[in-house]
């Protein structure tokens, strides 16, 4: 089965905020409410979208239980390569980019030497 990331109207009410989510439905979101939406929308975006996290998410409310979840992710992630990747260079290429790109993140990257790498 295809899974997609939860989109963040599905966030907004997986996680219970059915008042922001009929806000974002509505034509237009009142000046003083924009605030509001925009915190959720940021919640949204620090959590993610892969729908076992905003299930966890939703039950307990606590951003420190989600780390085993993207952990067990990265996991699995990495022993999945070898599906997706045609060749053993490209294995070694992308499992690097997993185990370096968090530490990036948010700074300018180049793909030469990515992560202290000599790719």
């Amino acid at each position: 089965m295809m899974m997609h990331p939860v989109s963040f109207r599905e966030f907004l009410g997986a996680t219970g905020e059915t008042q922001n989510l009929e806000l974002l439905n509505a034509d237009t979101v009142p000046d003083f409410l924009h605030p509001h939406l925009m915190r959720s929308f940021k919640k949204y975006l620090t959590i993610g979208g892969m729908p076992q996290v905003v299930e966890e998410y939703s039950k307990n409310n606590d951003l420190t239980a989600l780390h085993p979840i993207y952990e067990s992710l990265l996991k699995s992630y990495m022993e999945d390569v070898e599906k997706y990747a045609p060749t053993s260079a490209k294995v070694q290429y992308i499992r690097h980019i997993l185990s370096t790109a968090f530490e990036v993140a948010g700074s300018r990257i180049t793909i030469e030497n990515f992560g202290g790498s000599t790719y």
